[in-house]
């Protein structure tokens, strides 16, 4: 009832048992229903001219164009214009891959570096009851759940001065985590004595057996590793949520988070699910 009524207001006829089925003419050709649209145009509107043609096209190019609409949508809500950022208004939905590709990258290099430096003392080095105790300290690490030290690191880094920057998101990172130091004194126990003791006697030093001889041998738990934190990292999101809030330092997952809430960052569902599948 209000759809008609709506349609007298504004002087518009409606047929809503809709329209009879009607052969689509093909081009040049005479109908009365082309005759019909031209009467109506030109008495309805002054509408100059005469119809030609009808016909329907499918542009499947335009399904590409929409999602860039969605960039500029995100840059519109986020942007220097809405007092957040102006790198975010000049990348869009770039800067948070950016921001991902950041942390990732630090976070395999951190780990493909300062975990084996651990490992290789307990290995090598350090006396086997030592080693045995410090193992025992990176394996037990691995089972206080984050929530448990979340309150208490998350106020360190805010008084350290490495809140809503990249240091929170980074440095956390610098920490060789338990599993890996494990991981790798295991292989490194595992290499033969013998071909460290001939190296020691070739005048080789520890560094030196360490970067020739252990770091190649190690190559297959170096490429485990880097799986491992990639994967763990890419779909962190728990942490980047807590530890910053300018827009221009989110990941992607902080950012598909924050667009899906209601308020400013509010988007229509087929743009979350294209910037979920572009995250994927």
């Amino acid at each position: 009832v209000l759809y008609e009524e709506f349609n007298q207001e504004i002087d518009f006829e409606v047929n809503l048992d809709g329209i009879a089925d009607v052969d689509m003419p093909e081009s040049g050709d005479e109908s009365p229903f082309n005759e019909e649209i031209n009467a109506f145009l030109n008495e309805t509107y002054q509408v100059h001219g005469t119809i030609t043609d009808i016909y329907a096209e499918q542009d499947f190019g335009l399904a590409f164009s929409s999602y860039s609409m969605y960039n500029e949508i995100l840059k519109a809500s986020y942007g220097e214009a809405s007092g957040t950022s102006y790198i975010v208004e000049n990348y869009g939905f770039l800067q948070f891959f950016i921001n991902t590709v950041i942390v990732v990258v630090f976070a395999i290099t951190c780990q493909i570096t300062i975990t084996p430096l651990t490992a290789y003392p307990l290995s090598r080095l350090f006396p086997k009851r030592l080693s045995d105790i410090l193992q025992l300290f990176f394996l037990g690490t691995t089972f206080i759940p984050f929530v448990v030290i979340m309150i208490p690191q998350f106020r360190m880094f805010r008084e350290m001065g490495m809140y809503n920057n990249y240091a929170g998101l980074l440095v956390p990172h610098l920490l060789p985590f338990g599993f890996y130091v494990v991981l790798y004194k295991a292989f490194f126990d595992r290499v033969p004595g013998d071909l460290i003791d001939a190296a020691r006697i070739d005048g080789a030093g520890e560094f030196l057996i360490f970067t020739r001889i252990m770091i190649p041998l190690s190559r297959p738990i170096f490429v485990v590793v880097a799986i491992y934190t990639f994967l763990s990292n890419i779909v962190d999101f728990f942490w980047a949520w807590i530890i910053v809030r300018d827009v221009k330092l989110w990941t992607m997952n902080v950012a598909l988070y924050n667009i899906s809430r209601t308020g400013q960052g509010s988007a229509s569902v087929d743009f979350l699910m294209g910037a979920t599948v572009f995250t994927i």
